[in-house]
């Protein structure tokens, strides 16, 4: 069974604020340099498993 993300109402309010402040300039910038440290941050400790073995 598939989980729709816009049931949930705390990722509806989260896109209902983070889309508005993605037009800022500044603010989608700053967010987009820093999106794909954040993706793959949660992966840390296998990639350096990975990494050392």
């Amino acid at each position: 069974m598939f989980d729709f993300p816009q049931a949930d109402v705390k990722t509806r309010l989260l896109n209902a604020i983070l889309i508005p402040l993605t037009r800022l300039p500044g603010f989608r910038k700053k967010m987009f340099s820093n999106m794909k440290y954040h993706m793959i941050e949660r992966f840390g400790p296998v990639l350096r498993d990975a990494k050392s073995s």
